[in-house]
């Protein structure tokens, strides 16, 4: 039945009814309503489409019986104050899943360098060892790594880390 739903590719973020969306005699003349809507007693539809430049297409509905009738005014004002929280959480979640594959393209050049190679926020966590810095770390001489922290077995060593840490912020 869904792939018989007129109720899809609404206007970028307007808030609005089937019945506002499909003109309530051929609503209800279709097979979509007669056979789905009806034996299941869903007849009142509200819903909003947001989109982000293509890349993600998110579709809310909300759905009632006959008896409740169809959604009011203030209902619809209801979705309507959510749909910038939505949108806000796709744009979010677009930004991340970026970031995330950059991230991930970085981690896999870093990876083939000949070179042992540590990224640290400005704390001095690790965020990110290559394949060869990891293998150092397993194999610790004066540096190895506790927990998401480097640990120097000499405190000179630990020191002029700090420092340079420091210099480097």
């Amino acid at each position: 039945y869904f792939a018989t739903d007129p109720f899809v590719q609404l206007p970028d973020k307007q808030v609005m009814t089937l019945h506002d969306f499909v003109p309530p005699a051929q609503l209800e003349r279709s097979a979509f309503f007669t056979d789905y809507l009806v034996p299941w007693d869903s007849i009142y539809h509200l819903g909003v489409d947001l989109r982000d430049e293509g890349r993600y297409y998110a579709r809310l509905r909300v759905s009632r019986p006959r008896h409740a009738g169809n959604f009011s005014a203030a209902e619809r004002s209801v979705v309507e104050r959510l749909v910038p929280h939505f949108d806000n959480a796709i744009r979010t979640r677009a930004a991340l899943d970026a970031a995330r594959m950059g991230r991930a393209a970085y981690a896999e050049a870093m990876d083939q360098l000949t070179l042992a190679t540590l990224i640290l926020d400005a704390s001095g966590r690790v965020i990110h060892a290559n394949a060869l810095a990891r293998e150092l770390l397993d194999t610790p001489d004066r540096l190895s790594l506790s927990g998401d922290r480097l640990s120097f077995t000499e405190p000179a060593d630990a020191k002029r880390f700090r420092e340079a840490l420091e210099r480097a912020i």
